[in-house]
């Protein structure tokens, strides 16, 4: 879980600088915004993995599964 913050953590930074590039007018290459969104991708399904793990190790089950 701490790998996964981090992660997040330095994909913020570099979105806040991709927004920062963007808000004073300069641009930024599209194989930036292309990295960004594949690291946002990569944690997203991370974490959705994690979560899924969790709850069935407490036992979770969905309306209707047995």
């Amino acid at each position: 879980m701490a790998a996964l913050l981090e992660d997040m953590r330095m994909i913020g930074i570099n979105l806040n600088q991709v927004a920062r590039a963007l808000n004073s007018g300069r641009g930024v290459h599209p194989s930036e915004m292309d990295i960004n969104l594949e690291n946002v991708q990569r944690v997203q399904a991370a974490v959705m993995s994690e979560l899924r793990g969790l709850t069935r190790r407490a036992g979770y089950q969905r309306r209707g599964e047995k």
